[in-house]
């Protein structure tokens, strides 16, 4: 087993409170208290030991949210759902750390009496983005699930990036981008515009540093495809 691959059992080990075990999704209690360093010591052994006598496959740390949970955020006509058997029309997929944020965002549009319109919020690699005017970062927080894209909408405003552009954002618009970000999201319109002057601006994340090694080991269990095909999502 290489190194880079005990690294990602130790995390998955330390960070997962599930996992695939003859095909279901069984909670687990986190028993492992060594480090994520790639080391097989005492403790990654005995970690290793229990995956072998259990069966078990990792998980990973997304999870299915029923859009129905929520009252001011909706799916736009453009989100397109995930192809996947255990992904209902009315579900969305976020990291399990992401998900919190989606509570607030509902929260904070439900005070101002604006609606949360979804257009994507994992993103899948490879896949192409339609109507974008803001070319995506090679390591997105979409790919993931840390990431939401979205238009605020207001009345008969929807906020697009042309209205954020020719500074027309409605001020309910400007009030939940300042109480979301203050609540710990990121906004992109808030960053520096590409060289055509564009703005991310329906763009929200809950930023992990991309050079990390959790970012990695996401991205990787997300993106693995024996994983992928055996059910690697946590479903609420």
């Amino acid at each position: 087993m290489t190194h880079e691959a005990v690294e990602r059992l130790q995390w998955n080990a330390k960070s997962i409170n599930y996992r695939i075990k003859n095909t279901v999704l069984t909670h687990i209690a986190i028993n492992y208290k060594g480090k994520v360093d790639g080391v097989v010591g005492k403790n990654t052994k005995i970690e290793m030991q229990s995956w072998i006598n259990n069966n078990y496959i990792a998980s990973g740390s997304l999870i299915s949210v029923s859009i129905n949970d929520f009252s001011h955020i909706a799916l736009n006509s453009t989100f397109k759902k995930l192809s996947h058997p255990s992904v209902n029309a009315n579900e969305i997929l976020v990291d399990n750390d992401m998900a919190p944020y989606l509570t607030i965002m509902n929260s904070e549009a439900k005070k101002l009496g604006v609606t949360i319109s979804l257009s994507q919020t994992l993103r899948i690699i490879g896949a192409i983005i339609s109507g974008a005017s803001y070319q995506p970062a090679s390591k997105s927080q979409h790919y993931i699930g840390h990431a939401v894209d979205c238009n605020i909408i207001d009345g008969d405003s929807y906020n697009r990036q042309i209205d954020f552009k020719n500074n027309k954002q409605t001020e309910n618009a400007k009030k939940f981008i300042k109480n979301v970000t203050l609540n710990g999201l990121r906004w992109s319109g808030n960053f520096p515009a590409d060289k055509n002057g564009n703005k991310d601006t329906p763009h929200f994340d809950k930023r992990i540093l991309p050079t990390s090694k959790e970012y990695d080991f996401k991205y990787f269990l997300i993106n693995c495809p024996f994983l992928t095909n055996n059910l690697s999502v946590k479903f609420k």
